[in-house]
């Protein structure tokens, strides 16, 4: 079998041995860890990627999904720790109603090799267990960052259109150099200036590293200066970034040889999707259940505990799949869909995610709305027929509507257009209207936006201060 590259974990030293099936580490060495070749490897390497789903293109920065599921799971743990690859990894944040634009920084030290004519140490076939499939051949040296420039979007179907936006300019995938920054500030004015985008779109930034960044990041010209200090940063040495690891099966043929399966991959990402979601979703509401003061009924405690009982079942379905999950052993895939059932088993119609089931729960009961309003989003919202009013015009105009809203316990959301021509559908004809009122007992935040057939005008919506 050939070399197998991983991020480097901790306790795994040259010479010492691992068992890719469970990630077990021996704590047994094969070869003397302190005799070792050492070969200048300096390189310095930044690549961006306009990352196109919710899931982290694991792949393009070298982290196999088995490593991932098994490092959120907490059975694993890089070197970096919480501030390096872990951090990445578990952080979701960058998920939510933003288009990312990740940048990795690799600096490359020295490599250090087990010396080409080491001698296996005495006894080792006696010390390592035969469930031991590999050893480490070598450990890459220096220091690497990420830095996700976080386009949030205020409203969730901009994000699409933002990372339509970025693509066109940056491409998916490329490296970061001083032709990049035209193209960086043509995408944001860009974004900007569509006016298909409707709502607000804001720039926030999340920095990992190997090692303590003090500056502040805000754009890729920042990154620059940076990145030209990161040699300084590192120092000679800097720390282990990943491990060459090869078959004991070619020291001895009683170690087992593995090979890496990845016919269900696509599955594990679905899964990795549905495990930040759940995660994300009881961080937010235990928070807010600890923390409300309002006194719910009956009803509305039984829907705050099924849904923290579905949220939990997913976890423990999903924490088991971790623990057991490698690219290098069979998969069950009973196991793999009874833990995807679980958690769409919990989900409403229509739903697609938890943290929505959450959002639609806490902004139905525990609200918390002011007498005030946000800014315009352009068109009107898409909900089912007993979440919304329609007043037709309002002599008031727009404030009478406000008012309106402030006065219904439901509303949290008002649709207002001043000027509207709508189809006549038994004449043909379109009718011209005014001060056209729209009451909704949703927001943008639990509720998507359209512009409905037939109707065209300065419509928008604009939703209540809650919090």
């Amino acid at each position: 079998m050939n070399n197998v590259i991983l991020p480097f974990l901790m306790s795994m030293l040259l010479g010492g041995t691992i068992d890719l099936r469970s990630y077990d580490i021996s704590g047994v060495n094969v070869y003397d860890d302190d005799a070792y070749d050492e070969t200048n490897a300096t390189s310095l390497n930044t690549t961006y990627n306009v990352i196109q789903e919710n899931v982290f293109p694991y792949a393009f920065f070298g982290i196999p999904a088995d490593i991932v599921l098994r490092i959120k799971s907490n059975f694993l743990s890089s070197a970096s720790g919480p501030m390096g690859l872990d951090g990445v990894l578990k952080d979701t944040s960058w998920k939510y109603n933003s288009a990312i634009v990740g940048v990795t920084t690799l600096y490359r030290t020295v490599d250090r090799s087990i010396k080409k004519d080491a001698v296996p140490l005495d006894n080792w076939k006696e010390k390592v267990p035969e469930t031991q499939t590999h050893y480490v051949k070598s450990l890459f040296y220096g220091g690497w960052s990420v830095v996700l420039f976080r386009f949030k979007c205020d409203v969730a179907s901009d994000v699409p259109l933002v990372r339509k936006v970025l693509t066109r300019n940056l491409g998916v995938i490329g490296h970061l150099n001083a032709d990049t920054l035209p193209k960086w500030n043509q995408a944001i004015k860009d974004i900007q200036k569509d006016d298909d985008i409707r709502g607000t779109v804001t720039l926030h930034t999340h920095v990992y590293s190997t090692m303590p960044i003090q500056k502040s990041i805000e754009n890729p010209e920042d990154l620059f200066e940076i990145i030209s200090e990161l040699p300084k940063l590192v120092g000679k040495l800097g720390q282990p970034l990943y491990m060459d690891l090869r078959p004991l099966n070619d020291l001895d043929k009683k170690y087992p040889i593995v090979k890496m399966n990845t016919e269900l991959l696509n599955e594990w990402e679905n899964l990795d999707e549905m495990m930040d979601d759940v995660k994300v979703t009881k961080v937010s509401m235990m928070r807010w259940v600890t923390e409300t003061d309002t006194v719910f009924d009956d009803n509305q405690e039984d829907k705050i505990s099924n849904l923290l009982s579905n949220i939990n079942n997913c976890l423990k379905a999903f924490s088991k799949l971790g623990a057991e999950y490698s690219l290098f052993k069979p998969t069950d895939k009973r196991n793999l869909k009874a833990a995807q059932k679980t958690y769409t088993s919990g989900l409403e119609k229509g739903i697609e995610t938890y943290n929505q089931v959450y959002r639609r729960l806490k902004e139905e009961v525990d609200a918390r709305c002011e007498n005030a309003f946000l800014h315009k989003i352009k068109g009107l919202l898409r909900v089912y027929s007993d979440e919304f009013e329609k007043k037709g015009e309002v002599k008031g105009g727009f404030g009478e509507c406000q008012k309106l809203c402030i006065r219904h316990p439901k509303c949290r959301a008002i649709g207002y257009a001043e000027h509207i021509s709508e189809l006549d559908l038994a004449t043909g004809l379109y009718l011209k209207r005014e001060k056209q009122c729209w009451i909704y007992y949703r927001s943008t935040s639990t509720a998507t936006l359209f512009t409905p057939n037939g109707l065209s005008g300065d419509m928008g919506v604009y939703d209540r201060s809650c919090y």
